[in-house]
């Protein structure tokens, strides 16, 4: 493989980290997952995306950040509630 075509594929999964969240701000994350849930059941994958914030938002900033989001908005009664029962010993 040719140094040229490695730096691209570098840059490309580079941007690609970048678009999936892994150098978003918690408030980028809030944000984007706030504005996701009115367009759960009715946008095809919302659930995935807020799933997929979800999860970046607990690796990067950890599970309490996760929680709070959870328990202070509607994801607590449209399918992440669960999660206040899997880590409330935990967190």
């Amino acid at each position: 493989m040719e140094a040229e075509q490695l730096n691209k594929m570098i840059d490309t999964a580079t941007t690609t980290a970048d678009y999936l969240g892994s150098k978003k701000t918690l408030e980028q994350l809030q944000y984007e997952i706030i504005n996701e849930i009115p367009y759960v059941n009715i946008k095809p994958y919302s659930h995935n995306i807020i799933g997929l914030k979800l999860k970046i938002m607990g690796d990067t900033f950890g599970k309490q950040e996760v929680y709070d989001i959870v328990n202070n908005t509607e994801l607590k009664s449209i399918g992440w509630g669960h999660m206040l029962d899997l880590n409330s010993n935990s967190v």
